[in-house]
């Protein structure tokens, strides 16, 4: 009851009890910060009041920090690669983030917490097996080697047999394999000092669910005597179905035979959408590799006996190798054959924080710093037979991102009910990024011809920029009794400016309009709540409502062309977006046996002015990645039986239908059902568990992509997993 903030807290006796195993699965506990795989297999998008990122690129930062033992992680690659294994604690903070710790972020913050090595020797091992082969071998030990040092060791394996096949090249759809190793050493020499030495590193190796055809496609254009006809999408399939080289070929041909291509092709492109939603036919080869590995020491000191000191100093490293098919046909309408990205961050974070005046002041002084190094590879191939000897755009960026950060916050109790917090941080962010696009002909970085420049090599645009910010924080909390806080709160924050990594221009007119840099995005957040935690812990109720507005907000847009009537795609702030929302979660113990427990987050999101630069008003747009409605409602009954307790919990979310990418692909709405009971053993130390998973088979597009501008489609993506049930066993010594 002591943070005048929205804040979810998680447990892993809360994850245990569930079906949380992977981070997707875990979106609907942690509310109000939902995630969405994206078009990687182990990244997910993760939203919160209005605001996402829909692109996982270097370039640009996330609008949710992620924390994994205090150390920030630049990207939410591999998020979902690892199972939570040996968890203590999740902590989930909505609204702007940045005058307690960490960096600045402007939609919220997502603190995961392992389990630290204690002076007792224990571990558990568990296994699992399940539907579609799913397989996990988990063990951890914890083992004190002397009075003041004690480590501790988690291996996980898990994995998948796949969901279906590629009936393109007979390869499995939804396979996974992946292999976890955390350690950690804790160090308490005296009892002021305490250091804390971790590492992890995780391998693993997927495939993409199917992708499965296209949602939509635009009207048929049939050709004429000198136009070949459309969408571009269809044209392309009718060229590839008839072993057509070229445009021109498919021109040469009599008109009647044309049309009736296109309508072939249309039918053709139409049916791939239906049947398994296991089952693809995609002609790239939709998978990921990725290898992450992170080292970090923390060390705290008291002092006195009310001044400490806190040191965090880590570095984190990925590297992700993986290809997909965005259209989810067997045609090359558009598709990625090779994401590449390495990328390494180095971090300190240093705190000093107090209790003075007898405990009535809380203060917090900090400073932060990251440096983060990277290369990503993107080669995207579009309409092969009709683009000719361009069909593929290769795009080659190394990006430099460092960030300085400097904090202060402290919280004074006025009288024993009343306190005041206050909070302010200093940020410098500053961005290079040296882009290197082009394609067979063309330096698209600078929009002249390869040949001019004497080829590849001298194919290079270097960027720099600088931002500084000042945030704020600012609130008041009054206890009306000892279980029962209101609070009103104001904050500020924001996501850093940055520079175009992906941006191309066959002019030089075009080049430079297309990689104009975008500034920060900006978020002014109010807040009310109550937290309330009555009749002897047996009913927590915390509910907020809060109204936010944001300026700056960045989308992908056209802009024009100086000098002609062509545009240019770019990351640009063209956004202002009013959120008025109410986040709420209850826990109900009404006896020993029964437990419920309700989350939710209504979210009403428009834009105030969304005008693209080339005078284009998308104001009447829903903003994406905000359903109005998520709920979760879970209920449990406890029987306790002659040999330890049993335990019976079912979950069910609501998520109402939601925009995924402009203009017009949506997710539609959907409502899962898991289930899952668990027998101890205490004696024996043995926990047995069956469990469901989307338990009424609901399927439905997750990631659906409006390529309609362009190509004349809206891309399915991938379908939310199949049902499934497992046993898991597990054994605590």
């Amino acid at each position: 009851l002591n943070n005048a903030m929205s804040i979810t807290p998680g447990s892993p006796d809360k994850s245990a009890r569930g079906t949380i195993k992977t981070w997707v699965n875990s979106q609907w506990k942690f509310m109000p910060l939902p995630g969405q795989l994206s078009a990687e297999i182990n990244t997910v998008i993760l939203s919160s009041r209005g605001l996402a990122l829909t692109d996982v690129r270097l370039n640009i930062d996330p609008v949710v920090g992620v924390y994994l033992d205090g150390v920030y992680l630049p990207r939410a690659v591999g998020v979902n690669a690892d199972e939570l294994v040996d968890i203590a604690r999740v902590e989930v903070l909505a609204g702007p983030q940045g005058t307690l710790f960490g960096k600045n972020t402007s939609g919220g913050a997502i603190s995961i917490f392992t389990q630290t090595p204690t002076n007792q020797f224990e571990g558990q091992i568990r296994a699992r097996y399940g539907s579609y082969g799913d397989h996990s071998l988990s063990a951890v030990l914890n083992a004190p080697l002397t009075q003041t040092l004690a480590v501790r060791g988690v291996v996980s394996l898990s994995g998948r047999d796949g969901y279906g096949h590629n009936d393109y090249d007979g390869s499995r759809t939804g396979k996974q394999d992946s292999q976890n190793y955390r350690a950690s050493a804790l160090w308490t020499p005296t009892d002021a000092l305490k250091v804390t030495l971790r590492g992890d590193y995780t391998h693993s190796t997927s495939t993409f669910g199917a992708y499965k055809g296209l949602q939509s496609i635009n009207p048929l254009i049939l050709g004429t005597a000198t136009t070949a006809g459309g969408p571009s999408a269809t044209l392309e399939a009718a060229l590839e179905r008839n072993n057509l080289s070229s445009t021109a070929a498919f021109l040469a041909l009599p008109l009647a035979t044309r049309n009736a291509m296109l309508a072939d092709a249309d039918a053709a492109l139409r049916t791939l959408s239906g049947g398994n939603p296991n089952d693809g036919n995609q002609d790239v080869d939709g998978q990921e590799e990725i290898r992450i590995w992170g080292l970090s020491g923390t060390l705290d000191y008291s002092l006195s006996d009310n001044l400490s000191l806190k040191s965090i100093t880590a570095y984190r490293h990925f590297k992700r190798d993986g290809s997909v098919d965005l259209d989810g046909t067997p045609y090359a309408i558009i598709g990625y054959p090779v994401l590449r990205a390495n990328d390494g961050q180095f971090s300190e974070e240093a705190q000093l924080s107090g209790d003075f005046l007898e405990g009535r002041l809380k203060s917090i002084v900090g400073a932060y710093y990251s440096s983060e190094s990277g290369t990503e590879v993107t080669w995207q191939t579009a309409l092969r037979v009709i683009a000719g000897a361009n069909p593929t755009t290769f795009q080659n960026a190394r990006v430099k991102t460092k960030s300085v950060g400097l904090y202060t916050q402290h919280t004074f109790k006025i009288t024993d009910r009343l306190g005041l917090t206050g909070g302010v941080r200093w940020t410098h962010d500053s961005r290079s990024v040296d882009a290197s696009n082009y394609n067979a002909t063309n330096c698209l970085s600078l929009g002249v011809s390869l040949a001019s420049l004497g080829g590849v090599a001298n194919c290079l645009r270097p960027m720099s920029v600088t931002y500084e910010k000042v945030n704020y924080t600012a609130s008041l909390d009054y206890q009306i009794i000892p279980a029962v806080m209101v609070y009103a709160t104001t904050r500020t924050g924001n996501r850093a400016g940055g520079l175009q990594e992906a941006a191309a221009g066959t002019t030089v007119a075009a080049a430079n309009a297309a990689f104009t840099p975008f500034k920060p995005e900006l978020v002014t957040d109010y807040e009310v709540g109550l937290k309330s935690e009555l009749f002897e812990r047996r009913l927590r109720l915390n509910i907020d409502y809060y109204h936010d507005k944001i300026s700056g907000g960045l989308r992908q847009v056209p802009v024009p062309v100086p000098g002609s009537t062509l545009t240019a795609s770019s990351v640009q702030n063209a956004a202002a977006i009013i959120v008025n929302g109410v986040e709420f979660d209850a826990t109900a113990v009404p006896v020993p046996a029964l437990e419920f427990s309700v989350s939710g987050a209504y979210t009403d999101a428009h834009f105030s002015n969304y005008v693209t630069p080339t005078g284009r008003d998308l104001s009447y747009l829903p903003v994406a990645y905000t359903p109005k409605w998520r709920v979760n409602v879970s209920a449990a009954y406890i029987m306790h039986t002659g040999i330890g307790r049993w335990r019976t919990q079912v979950d069910y979310s609501h998520e109402d239908r939601q925009l995924i990418v402009e203009p017009g692909a949506y997710s539609p709405a959907h409502d899962i059902v898991n289930a899952r009971s668990t027998l101890n053993w205490d004696r024996a130390g043995i926990e047995f568990s069956v469990f469901g998973k989307n338990l009424t088979d609901r399927r439905y597009s997750t990631i659906p992509v409006d390529l309609s501008g362009s190509l004349g489609v809206v891309a399915q993506g991938q379908f939310f997993p199949p049902r499934t049930f497992g046993v898991e066993l597990a054994k605590h010594f």
